[in-house]
């Protein structure tokens, strides 16, 4: 999975929003700080992961439809966010680790879907 970190002020607030999913050049968006997000203004619906200081996912939300606000679970530290996607998410216990070309390493909860 290709992962975009965004760290800056003005690049967190903004997020996905204003973004065409079809020409986007990334998989996901890591939002490095962020304690929480809201979908106002989007077009479309996003999957959203809440993730520990360590990069552990703490929880999930699945398909939240535009102009919500994600409530996020005590120790989160960032957020990643994509459009809403058919394809697996991530779950709990889930852990990333991004290089520095921004490909994230996936240790699963459950090693089984490996």
């Amino acid at each position: 999975m290709k992962i975009k970190t965004v760290s800056t002020f003005y690049a967190r607030m903004k997020g996905l929003l204003g973004t065409n999913y079809c020409q986007l050049d990334f998989d996901a968006l890591h939002l490095l700080p962020c304690k929480g997000v809201h979908t106002y203004g989007m077009n479309y619906p996003l999957d959203i992961a809440f993730l520990d200081r360590r990069k552990v996912v703490l929880s999930t939300q699945r398909c939240v439809e535009p102009n919500r606000l994600c409530a996020s679970p005590r120790g989160t530290h960032s957020v990643v966010e994509r459009p809403t996607s058919p394809l697996p998410w991530l779950k709990a216990g889930d852990r990333l680790s991004l290089d520095a070309g921004e490909i994230a390493a996936i240790y699963y909860a459950d090693q089984s879907e490996n």
